[in-house]
């Protein structure tokens, strides 16, 4: 076993930032020449934050036929994706780039497993996706604040058993923690959902997360997504893949495929290595 780690930190130029025409340039704030945003309204500067991390060395399976498989079998990879303001203090680059965000479809986060092997003879089935937060929030209606009678409720039933549902008792707590900390997809409204594709230049494939403003209004900016995925296979042949982070943010409300990724438009490779293997 192996985790692989990979983080990223990259400050932008988007020229026309709301634009189907929108150009993006990596840029030195040391070097290069930051001209002031006031002047050239539609040029805009921002830092973007990306980090992943995961299994390099997970094992080959063959197909279950309860869908989920061994726990031990299984594996979990999770991405950060920030934006913010870059640091500047000669020039008015700072803008309030969070209120020109539209409201739905606001960011894409996009996971792609991409072969490096001329054949793949792999099956990779994802058993789970989500997306993280801390608790407590601004957000007022989070699960277990609506659940918070319920829990209550089982929690003392379960003390008051006898000591061999003790470890019952502890499942539960760890259960209610964790759930906690996932986002609801729908609480009073959309806040994100997942999306499976094939990615078209590469024939690979993808899972993107669509996420509404509301989320980075109620917990940050710092979005954190998670994958549980298995690989199942019986070939020999030693394979690889490159599992790939590509956001995307959006300002424009008229086209919803209007999109800036400065990872996409300059080809920025992002992505840690992945070596599945039989068991032994």
């Amino acid at each position: 076993m192996a985790t692989k780690v990979r983080t990223e930190v990259i400050d932008v130029r988007i020229d026309n930032y709301d634009s189907l025409h929108h150009k993006c340039t990596i840029v030195d704030i040391e070097k290069d020449k930051i001209i002031d945003c006031e002047q050239k309204n539609k040029t805009k500067y921002l830092k973007f934050y990306t980090s992943l991390i995961g299994e390099g060395s997970p094992t080959l399976t063959d197909l279950p036929s309860n869908y989920l498989g061994e726990p031990s079998m299984a594996f979990r990879y999770d991405w950060l994706f920030d934006i913010s303001c870059i640091p500047e203090k000669d020039k008015k680059v700072y803008w309030d780039w969070k209120a020109k965000l539209r409201d739905s479809n606001t960011v894409k986060v996009q996971l792609l497993f991409e072969p490096q092997t001329p054949k793949q003879d792999i099956f990779i089935n994802v058993i789970y996706g989500g997306l993280l937060c801390l608790n407590p929030s601004k957000n007022t209606n989070s699960w277990f604040e609506n659940n918070r009678e319920s829990i209550k409720n089982s929690l003392s039933t379960l003390a008051n058993t006898t000591k061999e549902y003790s470890k019952v008792l502890g499942d539960v707590f760890n259960i209610a923690n964790m759930v906690t900390n996932f986002i609801a997809s729908d609480d009073n409204g959309k806040n994100w959902y997942l999306y499976k594709f094939l990615d078209q230049e590469k024939n690979n494939f993808a899972i993107e997360w669509h996420i509404n403003k509301r989320v980075l209004e109620q917990y940050g900016p710092m979005l954190q997504g998670s994958l549980i995925v298995n690989y199942h296979g019986s070939s020999e042949q030693v394979q690889k893949l490159k599992l790939r982070i590509r956001p995307f943010i959006s300002f424009n409300d008229k086209d919803d495929l209007c999109y800036v990724s400065p990872y996409k438009d300059l080809k920025f490779d992002h992505c840690i290595e992945i070596t599945p293997g039989l068991s032994k």
